[in-house]
């Protein structure tokens, strides 16, 4: 499969999200921390819009939100072993400031998923022997935007590799083959 349109692979990763099962709801998250180390963990893709923004949900407080805010420049991997299929998004992460979008996306997050976000202490902390305490009417629900500048699409194949390469200048995508 040749991939010959932003919308093309929209729509893929869009169908994608709707199979709880699917590769594609995983994602591998890169930034770069305060040390400058490049650090690398797994998120849950929510969404992917028209545009190609992908968006998924974390802990304000988790240290993947402090590097973002101090370098917001980061990569998302997906890829589907069934397929053969890896797209890599490079873009910019922004963090979601708008409360009624976070309220109204926080009220469609089961109540059992909601307690990932009212820890008492933040994600990474040292954990007590008692084990982990709630909040009851707080929570760090956050949701990250990420808005690609450029998505490699690679597609892996018997008969050779395939490679392209999708860059955008904010208004339209361009499309160059690459070598695999």
């Amino acid at each position: 499969m040749l991939f010959e349109s932003i919308s093309q692979i929209t729509d893929l990763i869009k169908s994608a999200l709707d199979d709880k099962r699917h590769s594609f709801r995983y994602g591998n998250l890169a930034t770069v921390g305060s040390d400058l180390a490049p650090r690398v963990r797994t998120v849950m893709v929510r969404s992917i819009d028209p545009k190609a923004t992908l968006s998924f949900y974390g802990d304000g407080r988790a240290l993947k939100m402090q590097h973002i805010s101090q370098n917001p420049k980061v990569s998302l991997s997906l890829y589907d072993p069934a397929e053969m299929i890896q797209f890599r998004f490079d873009g910019t992460a922004k963090i979601c400031t708008d409360p009624k979008r976070t309220q109204e996306t926080w009220a469609h997050v089961p109540p059992i998923l909601q307690r990932d976000y009212t820890t008492h202490k933040a994600p990474g902390a040292i954990l007590d022997s008692d084990g982990l305490d709630y909040l009851v009417n707080e929570n760090f629900f956050t949701i990250v935007d990420i808005i690609p500048h450029q998505i490699e699409c690679m597609v892996l194949g018997k008969n050779g590799h395939q490679k392209t390469l999708f860059v955008t200048d904010g208004f339209e995508w361009s499309k160059k083959a690459l070598v695999p």
